[in-house]
């Protein structure tokens, strides 16, 4: 609707020229390889695309996603051109091409374009599918899963480690892992509405990328952790290290896994930290005598046997911050504290109450603002008749929920640190005569110093053609609604200005706020939400959906591995907030939940688990080989940041890469501004740099940036901005 030919134009004023592609993205698909014929249809789909179209030429489309490129094309238009009339052309062009010539037509001729601003998810058609968000729900969460480990550990470990002097980024791995990625990104492919055999490929790529990452990490902190330095740890020592490549202060729980041989295990061990301060700690789980697989690339794969700690502890960790603790062994043994037996139906920590119900709904009290919401978290299932397109509601009232079921619920942990309990039931459902029970488990935890609910929730699909939500009523009655995205945070209204565009996108969270006062409710790929047309202010998020059919309007078209039988576990969190998003943190809260800190764990020795196994064949090399460590005359402090991050406006700046540069110098930092206000910041490095550059996102422009006593760097975002800064020390 509307010109052919517009601007879109972003908050901070930059804009791009776009082009609407009339009659579909196929308008000219294929031609016929008669000329007569073939300048025929040219001139009936040219007609079409000159309505409201600025400039002299139209833009036809040959081919489609269905199709193979078409073999004879070239033939077909030298056949054509002779045929032309003097006022005629025709080119075989390629989309940039087009797009260079309509532009300087466009200055030629000083024609004026509309200029749009905000979303467009809407043209006039449905053309924006918004039912794939919720479809295949398990491919949205290992897309979430490689890209927060790739953008959140992979990338800032190695450009640390570059910045060091320790290790060259890999960025031949890098682009693997990217590149294998984005092969999981075609729209049919991403949006799971492809056929299952497509999104089984995708599931392996998945995995490639994860066992890839799984080594890569591991080596990363290894890398890192055989620089520290060791003048006053114990022999018998085990450090570990907290990480947090976020731009803001973490201070919460945080869980490692420590083994120590069994042959070596004194029965238990203290937790320090660098200035040997104790750091109280909780056992959450102790395995004995289990075996440790050992790989070396320079050694047999050997096993050992060790003894499995795994603890919680509650730590602070600075913007973009390294802190090294120690545990050192000690008489005195461990423990797991046994809390099965305890009945409550309560749980609280510093700033949140939550108490379930007898139907397995909860109550959730704000101790800050000491507003309670009631009867959250219900469970509800709606029949589709839709496909993988689209959901299609049934005519019939044949929604369920479960505010009439009786759950069980069971105290799994009561800690100081951690607080969880466990809510099971089951949803009868009946549809078209036949009967499906939905067994649904929710476990919800409360950490110390956490003022969010973390739920997991279990569902055990056992049919197919439903979709399944969670409701969180929020009693703020506000016609609007935010929602992360990509480089953004948008506002939604609540009923939307145009038809069948009840639910919405979102990246990693969605939020009301009002009266001083929101929720936000943060997740793990669950990219679809409504923000329901109710008096309490109702968001809800799809869990899964089901469907055994790509679409309605074609053949054959059976997936049965969409209608995702068998169990999944969704991530979700609760997160109350005070005034708005911004002041609120919403943003920094989704990441967080996203991109948890992480601890990794190396003996004092840092040989004690990479030897594996020496020559089976010769008893006369009854030892190990062990590589030399890179760069040993670095030694690095036990606790150390990558770069601090301060703005005018607390939570306007959000981190999406700290990276190393793609032509192998120096290391990027790219933020975006989440308001629509200029915001002023400071990074001040951890490390001394030369020369700072602002850069374009392809890092091919560069503009010098003034460097104050080799680390700080000051700079102002426009509204909505994203700003690439390249730093080279």
């Amino acid at each position: 609707r509307g010109q052919r030919q517009f601007y879109w134009k972003a908050e901070d004023g930059s804009k791009v020229l776009c082009e609407h592609m009339a009659e579909w993205y196929n308008n000219l698909q294929r031609l016929p390889s008669e000329p007569e014929n073939a300048l025929s249809l040219i001139r009936e789909r040219g007609e079409l695309c000159f309505k409201n179209a600025k400039g002299s030429s139209a833009l036809l489309m040959n081919g489609v996603d269905h199709l193979e490129a078409q073999e004879n094309l070239t033939e077909i238009i030298s056949g054509v051109k002779p045929l032309l009339s003097e006022n005629e052309t025709v080119i075989q062009d390629t989309m940039p091409e087009y797009l260079e010539r309509l532009k300087k037509e466009i200055d030629e001729l000083g024609l004026e374009l509309v200029c749009y601003e905000g979303e467009m998810r809407d043209g006039g058609q449905p053309n924006v599918l918004t039912g794939t968000l919720s479809s295949r729900v398990y491919l949205k969460q290992h897309n979430v899963r490689a890209q927060s480990d790739i953008e959140g550990r992979f990338e800032p470990q190695y450009a640390y480690l570059d910045a060091l002097g320790i290790r060259k980024y890999p960025r031949d791995w890098a682009r693997y892992l990217w590149k294998t990625l984005i092969e999981n990104h075609p729209h049919d492919s991403i949006c799971g509405c492809s056929t299952d055999a497509v999104h089984r490929r995708m599931e392996d790529r998945s995995a490639r990328i994860f066992e890839t990452l799984e080594d890569l990490d591991f080596k990363a902190d290894e890398y890192y952790m055989q620089h520290l330095d060791r003048t006053r740890i114990p022999e018998n020592a085990i450090l570990i290290t907290c990480v947090n490549n976020a731009p803001y202060t973490f201070y919460g729980v945080m869980t490692a896994e420590i083994d120590i041989l069994a042959d070596e295990d004194t029965g238990g061990f203290t937790l320090t930290d660098a200035k040997g301060k104790p750091v109280y700690f909780e056992v959450l789980e102790i395995k004995k005598n289990i075996d440790k697989r050992i790989l070396s690339p320079i050694n047999l794969p050997g096993v050992k046997q060790v003894n499995r700690y795994v603890i919680a502890f509650r730590t602070k960790l600075g913007a973009m911050a390294r802190k090294t603790l120690i545990a050192t062994p000690c008489g005195q043994p461990l423990s797991v504290e046994n809390t099965s037996n305890k009945r409550t139906r309560n749980i609280e920590n510093e700033f949140l109450k939550v108490k379930v119900n007898a139907n397995g709904s909860v109550n959730i009290t704000d101790k800050k603002s000491g507003v309670t919401y009631t009867n959250a978290l219900v469970i509800e299932d709606h029949s589709d008749h839709g496909d993988l397109y689209r959901f299609i509601p049934s005519d019939s009232p044949d929604r369920r929920t479960s505010e009439k079921v009786k759950a069980k619920v069971e105290l799994v942990r009561s800690s100081k640190l951690i607080k969880s309990i466990k809510i099971t039931y089951c949803i009868e459902i009946e549809r078209v005569g036949v009967k499906n029970k939905l067994p649904v488990e929710l476990l919800l935890t409360l950490n110390a110093g956490s003022g969010q609910l973390d739920v997991d929730v279990t569902l055990d699909n056992r049919f197919g053609n439903h979709r399944t939500r969670i409701l969180f009523p929020t009693g703020i009655m506000s016609d609007k609604n935010y929602a992360g995205q990509p480089f953004d945070t948008v506002i939604r209204k609540k009923i939307s200005d145009f038809e069948n565009d009840e639910t919405h996108p979102n990246t990693a969270f969605v939020s009301i706020d009002g009266e001083g006062r929101g929720v936000a409710l943060l997740n793990e790929g669950l990219y679809e939400y409504e923000h329901v047309n109710d008096e309490n202010g109702t968001l809800a998020l799809t869990l899964i959906r089901c469907t055994d059919r790509i679409s309605g309007y074609m053949a054959n078209a059976e997936t049965p591995d969409g209608q995702c039988i068998g169990k999944h576990t969704l991530k979700l969190a609760v997160y109350p907030y005070s005034v708005d998003h911004v002041s609120g943190g919403v943003s920094q809260a989704a990441d967080r939940f996203i991109n948890k800190p992480y601890a990794a764990v190396q003996h004092r020795d840092y040989n004690k688990f990479v030897g594996g196994r020496p020559f089976v064949q010769s008893a006369a090399v009854p030892f190990n080989f062990f590589r030399p460590i890179e760069h040993a005359e670095i030694v690095l402090p036990l606790e150390a940041k990558a770069f601090d991050l301060t703005q005018n406006r607390q939570n306007a700046m959000m981190l999406t890469a700290y990276k190393g540069a793609e032509d192998g110098v120096g290391q990027i930092i790219r933020l975006f501004n989440t308001t629509s206000e200029h915001v002023s910041f400071e990074i001040k490095m951890g490390y001394k740099i030369k020369n700072a550059y602002l850069t374009s996102l392809s890092e091919e422009s560069s503009e010098p940036i003034k460097v104050t006593g080799g680390k700080k760097l000051s700079l102002t975002a426009k509204p909505k901005q994203i700003i690439t800064v390249k730093v080279v020390n």
